[in-house]
């Protein structure tokens, strides 16, 4: 059935239903609020969709996530953000309203506090490397090499390392096996071991489908995610659900706010909050914004700043799509954090920073160009090199 017969098809049933029972037609977002539960009791999930049927596409290709059903939970946070018309894929004409019917122990709620403690890790990687796939990939020699994009140099050689230590002493799996454990944990400075377990089991993976087999094989058959931004790093909130047979369909809507509409709204609604923003603390002048305060600019999806001539309080530019820092201040009076976005150099950053600088999670080689006064402490975790390479570019800040 084609997609707009599909959509005439739900629309006449409405029709019909609301004139035998003579009544008004509620609409798609008043159907949708009844289903809103608190943070962290989701029941009831939301697909944006061209397709009639929620299922796992077939075509998928690899990118940065697992294979599976994705979708929004409908909790109060979300379903504001739905209204407001700032959620991906909202241009899509079909809204599916699905639940979950799976075990809710294989189910896994993250937030920016979840933790995995280290003997689950290590159980999932012996798991992992002990299955015959592996074995298979290892002789094959292709192990950790076949993303094609996001996949740090200093990483995948790392790993190409230790797939190859553990190849050539096959014969003794166990002293390997826990050699190689212990020297993964150390890939990524500082990050979590949740963290370190989601990247490691994506890169090695090395397509959707081979990582969706791996998680369920760990015991997890759907992750919802609130404000992490670990199943997708340009999205905090989202669901993905690896097990079909899991998921019942509820009813399928025609989007109320599709396509272009859908695409002007988004634009005007971050350019409106964003001047909001400014006006709270700041004033406009001939030469950029003076900010008497802070500003907090993170999560709003920016890929370029505003011309800001000073701040006197804490800027805060992290979790958006910069490139780079033009428009940045020559000095912040406190903290400067533009950490988690995709800084190729730290060109145009402030050069007077009176708190803690946070560059961490970009892809930087060099700290060169970062600021010449730092007050407080500086963190670059999660770089494209290590964080020695990059504290060696800038010993001033990292004095023994």
């Amino acid at each position: 059935m084609k997609l707009s017969s599909f959509l005439n098809t739900l629309l006449v049933k409405a029709r019909t239903r609301a004139d035998k029972e003579n009544v008004s037609l509620p609409s798609v977002y008043d159907i949708l609020e009844a289903y809103v539960q608190p943070v962290g009791k989701e029941t009831h999930f939301i697909q944006f969709s061209n397709v009639e049927k929620l299922g796992i596409n077939p075509k998928y290709k690899w990118g940065f996530t697992p294979l599976g059903i994705y979708g929004y939970q409908l909790n109060p946070v979300v379903f504001k953000d739905f209204r407001s018309h700032y959620l991906k894929f909202q241009e899509y004409k079909l809204i599916h309203l699905f639940k979950w019917r799976g075990p809710s122990k294989t189910l896994l709620r993250i937030d920016p506090s979840s933790y995995m403690h280290p003997d689950n890790f290590e159980k999932c990687l012996k798991l992992f490397l002990t299955d015959p796939w592996f074995d298979k990939k290892i002789d094959q020699a292709k192990v950790a090499a076949r993303s094609k994009q996001g996949l740090a140099i200093f990483a995948r050689k790392k790993y190409q390392d230790y797939v190859n230590l553990y190849a050539k002493k096959k014969s003794d799996k166990d002293k390997e096996l826990k050699i190689t454990i212990e020297s993964l944990k150390e890939i990524f400075d500082e990050q979590t071991v949740l963290e370190t377990f989601w990247d490691f089991t994506k890169f090695v993976s090395g397509k959707p489908s081979t990582w969706n087999y791996f998680l369920r094989k760990f015991g997890i058959n759907g992750i919802i995610d609130n404000g992490s931004s670990l199943i997708s790093g340009d999205m905090d909130r989202q669901s993905v659900f690896l097990t079909p047979s899991f998921i019942e369909i509820v009813e399928s809507f025609p989007n109320p706010t599709p396509t272009k509409e859908w695409s002007g709204l988004k634009k005007r609604g971050i350019k409106q909050i964003l001047i909001e923003k400014l006006n709270e603390n700041g004033e406009e002048t001939k030469e950029g914004w003076v900010i008497k305060g802070d500003l907090n600019l993170s999560k709003m999806k920016l890929t370029k700043l505003p011309t800001i001539k000073f701040v006197s309080g804490d800027l805060n530019i992290s979790n958006n799509q910069l490139t780079g820092l033009e428009g940045s201040p020559h000095t912040v009076g406190g903290g400067f954090d533009c950490s988690n976005n995709k800084l190729t150099s730290l060109k145009n950053c402030p050069q007077n920073v009176g708190g803690d600088f946070d560059c961490s999670n970009n892809q930087l080689i060099s700290l060169i160009e970062g600021p010449q006064n730092v007050g407080g402490y500086v963190t670059c975790f999660k770089n494209l090199v290590s964080r020695s390479e990059l504290e060696a570019t800038a010993p001033q800040f990292f004095k023994k």
